[in-house]
């Protein structure tokens, strides 16, 4: 019984180190982001590195405010992320109720295809993205991120919202146009309501992917800055 308990104590302690040290490789990138914003800019490149025993600066956050004009950039991420959002959501809406509701043929192999659709990296089109943004002259607009942004996040919210509206009984609308709703009102009146979590849990995921995307914002705007822009206007 001793042998079973010290074993059992040794396993707990092994246990217990892994998932310190997993926590540790996980939070340590966040540490240092969050150390580095507070170091001077030879304390930030030294080597070996400084973690903790540096002198605090703030000038790291006047600088942002003060050179890169940061809420200029929030204002463009903020304005094109919610955008995207908006339209996203609004065209999710009915083609995930079509998906879900409706029997038609290919359409378990529709629903698959704007899975595989979330799967392509936005760098592999990001080319014919710039073509055709610059033959429309859309290029560093507002426009031309949001339209880009939709076929990532149009598919994305048509699968993740087909399971909620699925896990809404169809005996509910049923009952609604028994009433006299037609199927639409029925859909307006009890199912959209119903949705309402999952349309807000999708959304923040949507405006998160957007806010966070970087390579296509680079490429489709602030063309005169960068030579990668530069030698793609050449072309």
């Amino acid at each position: 019984m001793h042998f079973k308990f010290k074993k059992a104590a040794k396993n707990k302690l092994i246990i217990n180190v892994l998932v310190l040290g997993i926590a540790v490789a996980f939070i340590f990138p966040y540490f240092f982001m969050v150390t580095s914003a507070f170091k001077s800019r030879l304390d930030t490149f030294a080597y070996p590195p400084i973690f903790l025993f540096f002198k605090p600066t703030f000038e790291n956050f006047i600088s942002i405010f003060r050179d890169i004009h940061i809420l200029f950039y929030m204002k463009n991420s903020f304005i094109v992320a919610t955008g995207s959002t908006l339209i996203s959501i609004l065209i999710a809406i009915p083609a995930t109720y079509s998906l879900a509701r409706y029997r038609f043929r290919y359409r378990e192999k529709i629903a698959f295809g704007f899975f595989l659709l979330q799967t392509t990296p936005g760098i592999s089109i990001v080319f014919s993205l710039f073509f055709i943004a610059k033959r429309l002259d859309l290029v560093d607009t507002y426009i031309v991120l949001i339209i880009s942004y939709l076929l990532w996040n149009v598919p994305f919210a048509i699968w993740m919202l087909r399971g909620f509206v699925e896990s809404i009984p169809v005996q509910l609308e049923e009952a609604a146009m028994v009433d006299g709703c037609t199927r639409f009102q029925a859909f307006i009146l009890v199912t959209l309501p119903l949705m309402a979590g999952g349309l807000t849990v999708v959304a923040i995921i949507v405006f998160i992917f957007t806010w966070n995307e970087f390579a296509i914002a680079l490429f489709l705007t602030s063309i005169k800055q960068g030579q990668c822009q530069q030698q793609l206007l050449s072309l």
